[in-house]
C-alpha cells in the first residue's frame, strides 16, 4: 500500500515473521467487532469479498472456568461467575475454522460497521494456539521456490486484506487484546498485527503514558535472526500506532510483498479513521 492517506497511521515493516510469538502476558473481556461485510483479501489481482450471512445461534457458554484455564488466572483462581453465555461462533461456518470451541467469539446482528453483522471476540479464553480462528483459504502467496504446509508453490508474491474494527466499549478494558495474521494452518505466521488496550503501568506497552495505558494496535517486526537476550529465537520489534478512541471504528489495511531473499519482505499497514 504505497503512501499514507489523510485520516491514516502508516507503518512500514520489514522481514519475515515465521517464528509462533504468543503474546499471553494480556487477558481480560474485551470485546472487539469485526465488521464481516468489510472484510476483504486481494491476491493474483482477484478481489474476493466476505459478505455472506452467518447463523448467531445456538447459544453456548465459554469461559476460563468451565475450560479450566489456569494461567493467567486471577488471585482465588476462576470461578463460575467468570463465564459466559455467547452465540454461535463463526467457527463452522462459510469455510472458517476455529481451534477450540470454547473460545470467547459469536457472530452478532446488527452490530457491524455497516448496520450488517459483525464477529465479536475477545481473549478471555485462551491456551497458547496461534491460530485459534483460520479464515477460508486463499491462493497461496510468498517467495520464489516456497512452499506452504500443503506444498503448494505460491501463485503470486504480493498479497492484501482488510477489515473494520473497534473495541465494543467505550471505556478501558485493561489487559485485553485479538490480532490476526497472514500464515498458513499450523501458523507460520508472516504478519502481525496486535489490537492491544494496554494495562496501566506496563513499560512496554508502547503507549504515550504508560501509567494509564491506552487502545491501540502493535504490528510486529523480525529485526535479526537471533535474540541476544532469546537463544534460538528471533529478535522482534514492535510499531505502535497512536492511541486510539475506544468505541470509534476503525479500516486496517494490510499489504504484504514477499521478495526472495532473506530480511527482505515489506509489508504496509495502516490504519483509516
Amino acid at each position: 500500500m504505497p503512501g499514507s492517506m489523510p485520516g491514516s497511521q502508516h507503518v512500514t515493516v520489514r522481514g519475515q515473521y515465521m517464528n509462533a510469538r504468543e503474546f499471553a502476558r494480556h487477558f481480560g473481556r474485551k470485546w472487539t467487532f469485526l465488521g464481516l461485510a468489510a472484510l476483504s483479501v486481494t491476491a493474483l489481482g482477484v478481489h474476493v469479498a466476505s459478505a455472506e450471512t452467518f447463523v448467531t445461534t445456538p447459544t453456548r457458554t465459554i469461559g476460563p472456568h468451565v475450560f479450566g484455564q489456569a494461567s493467567p488466572s486471577p488471585v482465588g483462581g476462576w470461578t463460575a461467575a467468570d463465564d459466559r453465555v455467547v452465540g454461535a461462533s463463526i467457527g463452522g461456518q462459510n469455510g472458517w475454522i476455529s481451534q477450540a470451541a470454547h473460545l470467547d467469539d459469536e457472530i452478532v446482528a446488527a452490530a457491524g460497521h455497516n448496520g450488517g453483522q459483525a464477529w465479536r471476540l475477545s481473549n478471555w479464553y485462551h491456551n497458547g494456539v496461534v491460530n485459534h480462528v483460520i479464515s477460508p483459504a486463499f491462493a497461496p502467496v510468498g517467495e520464489a521456490g516456497s512452499l506452504n504446509a500443503s506444498s503448494q508453490s505460491p501463485q503470486s508474491n504480493h498479497v492484501t486484506y482488510q477489515f473494520w474494527f473497534r473495541s465494543a466499549s467505550t471505556s478501558a478494558e485493561p489487559g485485553t487484546s485479538v490480532s490476526t495474521t497472514i500464515s498458513d494452518a499450523p501458523g507460520r505466521r508472516m504478519t502481525y498485527l496486535g489490537i492491544f488496550d494496554a494495562l496501566p503501568g506496563d513499560v512496554d506497552s508502547g503507549c504515550p503514558d504508560t501509567a494509564t495505558g491506552c487502545f491501540h494496535v502493535d504490528v510486529v517486526d523480525v529485526v535479526a535472526d537471533t535474540d541476544p537476550n532469546d537463544p534460538g529465537n528471533p529478535l522482534f520489534a514492535d510499531h505502535y500506532s497512536n492511541p486510539l478512541v475506544r468505541g470509534a471504528w476503525y479500516r486496517a489495511v494490510v499489504d504484504a510483498t514477499f521478495v526472495d531473499g532473506p530480511g527482505n519482505d515489506q509489508v504496509h499497514t495502516q490504519i483509516f479513521d
